[in-house]
């Protein structure tokens, strides 16, 4: 009995500590009417370069010093990408360099995936702040084709530190995170989505 409580609270600790170190950046609902839910979804998990190619990056008076550039393979695009942002006199350059992939998880929706973002390769000024940038994908269907639902966070990296720098990167990444939203959105209508609201 005492192993099983012991088990239980380093169990909790563990799961908050997970929780804890994640910073939300957006959530969004949306319904997709589609009378082709299975073939929206197979050409979703089969083609992650889309989700990439349609992602507008969003400056909000930070200056791209290097645009948009796509690589990688069709299931494992790499978006990169150099942005300037300055606060008063004090700027700051972040190279932006992410692997995308799609995973799919347990969850209490029909289907249930996590666009992973990985950002260990940005710049240190990014990278020692976060690890990963996923956008958890919440699908279930209905009659009328399915609802999503997008949650969008940043994993904390082991050195993470609060403080100006970090805030500044906040506020960039809240930017993409709507970035990553649209993009959805126009996936999901190129792959078959009739409408979405």
């Amino acid at each position: 009995m005492k192993k099983l409580i012991i088990f239980t609270i380093v169990l909790f600790s563990t799961l908050l500590q997970q929780i804890w170190a994640q910073d939300a950046l957006l959530q969004k609902n949306m319904t997709m009417q589609t009378t082709q839910f299975d073939a929206v979804l197979s050409r979703t998990e089969n083609n992650i370069k889309a989700f990439v190619d349609n992602f507008n990056v969003k400056l909000d008076g930070a200056k791209l010093t290097a645009p948009k550039v796509v690589s990688g393979t069709i299931l494992q695009p790499v978006l990169k990408m150099s942005v300037k942002k300055c606060v008063f006199i004090v700027c700051q350059t972040i190279d932006f360099d992410a692997e995308f992939t799609l995973q799919k998880g347990p969850g209490a929706c029909t289907l249930n995936y996590i666009l992973v973002g990985d950002l260990r390769r940005s710049s240190e000024a990014l990278a020692k702040h976060y690890t990963n940038m996923n956008t958890g994908i919440c699908i279930q269907r209905t009659a009328q084709g399915a609802t999503a639902s997008l949650n969008v966070g940043l994993i904390r990296a082991a050195t993470y530190k609060s403080g100006s720098v970090q805030k500044e990167i906040m506020k960039f990444m809240k930017n993409q995170a709507d970035g990553i939203v649209e993009s959805f959105s126009k996936v999901m209508v190129l792959n078959g989505v009739t409408q979405i609201n």
